[in-house]
């Protein structure tokens, strides 16, 4: 993973690489609120190895979909800041722990060395293109700096202001970014103004000692700001000790500009922020929870709930720059949360169907159509690479050049680790990727990152999730016709409708949350990418992309076996919307064959001994009609089904309307059971607009 630094003569950034995305290589922090008098440091570097034991993770909660989870315990407490380091998946721990405080190097089998023994270390950050490593000492007041692959270390700016300096969080400019404050590999650290000292935010070079420069103050708005995040084209920070107003997040617009961001519903004391690359939201950390933001709306969603008492001061966080990685630091008893995401990239299985060359004007139109319904007699396999990255053109005929040889996408910006796909390097083509969706589900939401040359769209299940590419309306009739450049008008801009255009050379994004285009089971995301809109091949793409959901029911209570010996089941097909006209199914399956019965649904959760099982639902109870379970061939082969969405839009219940909370069990007769009854276990959901 690679950044262009800059010195103060030079804010142009040239092409990199990165681990996936181009995005983030900031670096999260924290240290506790209460602050005595500075304490002597030790400069001592010793290098040791230490033990560190994998753990149960069982007490930690994931509550966003797509996450998996592994934990380390290091054995050294007081962890106030990680930073994930792309090249080897490491991750480096500041730790302000009496007697082993320092900054230490946990590798992907959780094997722990410390790397420097200083009095205090809270913030800690790698610089992606040197590899050196970054870390604060907000007792002393200085910024270090760790030279790669030693543990040598030396001051690299100290002296901000006259007076007690704090330095904390700190964050790195990605090499695409765009927004203000700072430029492409420039760096930031917030000062929240211990001991009664300035709460400040400076600007500060990983190549160049010294040279820091203020670029915001706290203007008694602030109470304690902890962390701060760069992202693609946006700086934000966290204020610890903040109340519900002025606000505990923040958007710095503008040196000396910041404006809070007001979020939908509570959010509580934030001590740490990292940016996910896929989709640029928020992820925040809490006490005793990882809390994802959308700061364009401020819609706020649960991603992990920590075990009680995880932390009770600030405590950074970090994702690394492939969102694949999101690494959460538990000081109090010296763990290391680690949640893996599974990605939909260009490396999954896909084909490919070409499109007969004709004018790019005419080729433009039909791609930025709906895609061709998948007929898997005509879709061809792909040709792939792996990191193959260079910056070369060619021509399709060119003598001596095999096509198929050549690197398949020319980009400023790189995804390292996913293949870059081609139908032959030359043609325009439709590239078709699947992914599946859950029985019942709810809030999807899919955002990714691409490369895509020379243009193209994304569709999901035929609906166009990123920008029209543009029509010029001429046909170029040689190689430097300026009809191409009239083609990539509108590069690194969005369409009419404010999607963004996916043009080489630069990455670009694409967000989808529509729930109605989503569907239970297998989906189809297509890119159609025109290969004749540039002089120059290649043509292909690369991609990777983030999908998460909430479960739309969840059972509970406990289900009666029959006489038969059948376990009756509950669940739900579908999402519980009133608004996308389709079902949503509650579901109770593996009962007798052949028997009446019924679904009993309430507004309240039961748990009370009834007909020899369990009654789940809590008067008043309401029922629906009578039905027969049907099945053939087997006792329990039974079932029985409500679709809960229509019923809502019958307007039948009243109480069934958006925004409530529907608890549900299913009975039937057992001549042969106990009081001649068959009980299923609840099930709970809400339906939503």
């Amino acid at each position: 993973m690679k950044l262009r630094t800059i010195s103060s003569a030079s804010h142009d950034a040239a092409p990199v690489r990165w681990m996936y995305p181009s995005l983030i290589s900031l670096r999260r922090v924290a240290a506790s609120a209460a602050r005595a008098t500075s304490l002597g440091r030790v400069m001592s570097t010793a290098l040791g190895l230490i033990a560190v034991q994998q753990i149960s993770v069982a007490q930690v909660v994931i509550n966003e979909s797509g996450w998996s989870l592994r934990a380390c315990v290091t054995g050294v407490p007081e962890i106030r800041a990680v930073a994930h380091e792309a090249s080897t998946g490491s991750i480096y721990s500041a730790s302000d722990a009496a007697g082993l405080a320092g900054v230490y190097r946990v590798d992907p089998n959780c094997a722990l060395t410390q790397v420097v023994s200083v009095a205090h270390a809270n913030g800690v950050i790698v610089d992606p293109l040197s590899g050196a490593l970054y870390f604060d000492d907000v007792w002393g007041g200085d910024i270090y700096r760790v030279w790669a692959g030693t543990n040598t270390f030396s001051t690299w700016v100290s002296g901000f202001h006259s007076g007690d300096d704090d330095p904390f969080g700190m964050a790195i400019a990605p090499s695409d970014y765009t927004g203000p404050v700072v430029a492409p590999g420039e760096a930031l650290v917030i000062d929240p103004g211990y001991n009664g000292g300035p709460k400040q935010i400076w600007r500060w070079s990983p190549v160049s000692p010294q040279g820091e420069i203020q670029v915001h103050a706290g203007n008694n708005l602030l109470a304690e700001p902890t962390d701060v995040a760069i992202g693609h084209d946006a700086i934000y920070f966290v204020d610890w000790a903040a109340g519900t107003f002025p606000g505990r997040l923040w958007r710095l617009n503008a040196p000396y500009t910041a404006v809070p961001i007001a979020t939908q519903g509570f959010l509580p004391p934030v001590g740490g922020i990292a940016i996910d690359p896929l989709d640029q939201s928020l992820l925040l950390r809490s006490s005793d929870q990882v809390l994802r933001v959308d700061p364009s709306n401020g819609s706020t969603s649960l991603v992990a709930t920590l075990p009680a008492g995880a932390t009770g001061a600030p405590v950074g966080i970090d994702i690394s720059a492939d969102g694949r990685t999101l690494i959460v630091p538990d000081k109090t008893t010296a763990t290391l949360y680690i949640f893996d995401r599974a990605l939909i990239t260009s490396s999954d299985p896909a084909l490919a169907l070409p499109l007969a060359a004709v004018t790019v004007d005419a080729e433009i139109a039909t791609l930025n159509g709906p895609p061709p319904i998948f007929n898997p007699s005509l879709w061809q396999p792909l040709w792939r690479h792996t990191d193959l990255h260079a910056s070369s053109a060619f021509g399709c005929g060119q003598s001596g050049v095999n096509a198929q040889a050549q690197p398949f996408v020319s980009t400023a910006t790189w995804l390292n680790g996913v293949d870059e796909v081609t139908y032959d390097n030359c043609s325009s083509a439709w590239y078709r990727f699947t992914f599946t969706m859950p029985p019942s589900f709810k809030a999807p939401r899919l955002a990714g990152i691409a490369n895509v040359d020379d243009q193209g769209v994304v569709f999901l299940n035929g609906h166009q999730v990123s920008g029209s590419m543009h029509q010029a309306g001429c046909q170029p009739t040689s190689p430097t016709d300026p009809c191409y450049a009239q083609f990539d008008t509108e590069h690194d801009g969005t369409d009419a409708t404010g999607l963004s255009i996916l043009t080489a050379p630069t990455l670009d994004r694409f967000t989808v949350s529509n729930a109605a285009w989503f569907h239970p089971g297998q989906n189809e995301l297509v890119f159609a990418v025109c290969g004749n809109a540039s002089p120059n091949e290649p043509t292909g793409l690369e991609f990777a992309a983030s999908l998460h959901w909430n479960e739309a029911a969840s059972s509970y209570c406990t289900a009666k076996i029959d006489s038969s010996g059948c376990v009756p089941s509950i669940s739900a097909i579908g999402q519980p919307s009133l608004s996308l006209l389709t079902p949503f199914e509650v579901r109770a399956g593996s009962i007798q064959s052949q028997r009446t019965g019924i679904l009993l649904y309430g507004f309240a959760a039961n748990s009370v001994p009834w007909k020899g099982g369990w009654l789940c639902v809590q008067a008043p109870i309401h029922r629906t009609s009578l039905q027969n379970s049907g099945g053939i061939g087997g006792v329990c082969t039974g079932s029985l089904s409500v679709d809960f969405a229509a019923l809502a839009r019958s307007g039948i219940n009243p109480q069934l309307n958006a925004g409530s909370t529907v608890f549900a069990q299913a009975w039937y007769r057992d001549p042969l059971g106990s009081a001649g009854s068959g009980l299923s276990a609840g099930l709970s959901f809400t339906l939503e607009p």
